[in-house]
Order: C-alpha cells, then sequence, then structure tokens
C-alpha cells in the first residue's frame, strides 16, 4: 500500500472537512439561544445541589480541563510506540499531541476574546447587581463589565465557556482520528457544555460559542496539518496470505493425458 493510502484517512478525513459547517451551526445556534438565554435563567438550579456533586456532573465538566487530555495524549503516545507510518517516520509523537494541542489552544483562544466581549458571567452577574431579578425573563438583563476593568475581572466573564471550547476540540479531535465515533463524542462535549448552564457558570449562548471557537480551531490545525504534511496513522494489518490460483481446466487435461501416456507405456 502506497504511503498517500495509508495516511489519506487523516489526512482527507470527511469529519474535518464539515468542521466549517459544525462551526458557522455552533454560531447560528449561540445567536438563537441569545434572545433564550432569559427564559433558561429558571433552569440554571443545580448550583449547590447535590447534582453539581453527582460523579456523572463532574466527569462530564472535567472534559473541559485539560488534565483528561494530557493524560490521553500519554495513552496515544504509549500506544504509537515503536509504530511506523507510510514514510517510515515513528508514530510516537503524532496523535498525542494533536489531541491535546487542539482543547489548549481552544480553551487559550476562548480566554482571549472573554475580555474582548465583556459579558459577565450568570453567577457573576447577580453579584455585580443585586437588584436584578435572578429568576424573572420578563426582567432579565445582561450585565457587561467596562473596558477599564475587564482584565482583572476575567473569572467574572463568560463569553465564550472556555471549558465548552476545550471539551468540543478535544472531541472533534478524537473524531478525526475515529470518525465512527463522532456522534457519541460531540455528544460528551454537549454533556461539558449542559453542566456548565446547570450551574450557573454560563449561558446556553456562551457554550454555544465556545464549542464554534473548539470546531474552528481543530479545523484550524487540520488544514495547516494537510499543508505541512498529512498527520500519519498506524499502518493498516498485514494482508492475509493469499491462495494459489486454481489451475486452469486446459492445464488439468493436459497433466491427466500426460499421466494416462505414462501409464500405457508402463504396461
Amino acid at each position: 500500500m502506497t504511503r498517500h493510502a495509508q495516511e489519506e484517512p487523516a489526512a482527507r478525513s470527511p469529519r474535518a472537512s464539515r468542521a466549517p459547517w459544525g462551526f458557522l451551526g455552533c454560531v447560528a445556534l449561540c445567536v438563537a439561544l441569545w434572545p433564550l438565554d432569559a427564559a433558561l435563567v429558571p433552569l440554571m438550579d443545580a448550583h449547590g445541589t447535590r447534582t453539581e456533586d453527582a460523579d456523572w456532573f463532574r466527569g462530564l465538566r472535567a472534559l473541559g480541563s485539560v488534565y483528561p487530555w494530557l493524560a490521553l495524549c500519554a495513552v496515544y503516545a504509549l500506544v504509537d510506540s515503536g509504530r511506523r507510518g507510510g514514510s517510515g517516520a515513528r508514530l510516537t509523537w503524532s496523535r498525542g499531541p494533536f489531541v491535546v494541542a487542539a482543547p489548549v489552544l481552544a480553551g487559550l483562544a476562548a480566554e482571549l476574546l472573554k475580555p474582548l466581549i465583556g459579558r459577565a458571567r450568570p453567577d457573576a452577574r447577580w453579584l455585580l447587581d443585586r437588584t436584578l431579578d435572578q429568576a424573572d425573563p420578563a426582567t432579565f438583563t445582561y450585565v457587561w463589565i467596562p473596558w477599564a476593568e475587564r482584565l482583572g475581572a476575567v473569572s467574572d466573564l463568560g463569553a465564550p465557556s472556555s471549558h465548552a471550547a476545550v471539551s468540543m476540540a478535544g472531541m472533534a479531535a478524537l473524531a478525526v482520528l475515529h470518525p465512527r465515533g463522532a456522534p457519541a463524542l460531540l455528544a460528551l462535549a454537549a454533556g461539558c457544555g449542559l453542566t456548565r448552564v446547570l450551574s450557573r457558570g454560563h449561558y446556553a449562548s456562551d457554550v454555544a460559542l465556545g464549542a464554534a471557537v473548539g470546531l474552528l480551531i481543530v479545523w484550524v490545525i487540520v488544514r495547516l496539518g494537510r499543508r505541512a504534511h498529512p498527520l500519519p496513522v498506524p499502518p493498516p494489518p498485514p494482508a492475509p496470505a493469499m491462495a494459489p490460483p486454481p489451475a486452469r481446466p486446459h492445464a488439468q487435461a493436459h497433466a491427466a493425458a500426460a499421466a494416462s501416456g505414462r501409464a500405457g507405456s508402463d504396461g
């Protein structure tokens, strides 16, 4: 099998080519959820409850931190250790760095965008302006932190959600490497975003915008990888040994005639 055929699944993954459409879909979802943030405020009831302390809740939320992706990078390095791609290059540091670089860069991009947007988190919103009704959509309004105070109040900024950006970028990177698992992987990323809404950490539009950032980062990495060199994949297993082709009919007849001739001469 040629080098091009071995590296084609990673270089031209259909999931990677759909990332721009996913990015646009998340942006559209963010715009659609913007007027619905007020209606979703009463649903933010997991803060300080047993739901927030549940194992499944903490597990989904942990996908938005860098530590699971560092561990997964180490796992890929161990699995790919000693393997070689079609070009002969070792694969030890190929898939692992891709899986960890995407969420790290997505998280950094989200943190850089927060001061530019300047919208406060739901929980910080109520701390900054206690006159606002926490659960009445009719009196709902966003709180925008002044420019001069944004750098000193980064922890109070919520748009976009860095947890959603990290989890979506990591899961999208895994979907590029394992396209068949893409639906389940992206569902886990959505679950991480849901925990941030339920715990009053972000509005739903913050999560959608963060997911858009994560998909955009993965698309950029894949595009740059295509220009530099295709993302290597482990070589396929060796093909099974092929059985010898069956003898042709005229060859069988010739062999039978030769055998009968030898038998007659012996008699």
